[in-house]
């Protein structure tokens, strides 16, 4: 595991801890991608 994966990982379960949330949304997930600070920078490409 990367420490890039080891942190979201980290933040997604202080977020459902803090907020009592067991499964959150995707739209919840974005958000804590967000707060760690990711932005769309590139364009799309396919997921292999």
């Amino acid at each position: 595991m990367t420490d890039e994966q080891f942190a979201f990982i980290q933040a997604m379960n202080e977020y459902k801890t803090v907020n009592r949330r067991p499964f959150p949304t995707w739209t919840e997930v974005l958000d804590v991608m967000k707060a760690l600070g990711y932005r769309k920078v590139a364009e799309p490409r396919n997921i292999d």
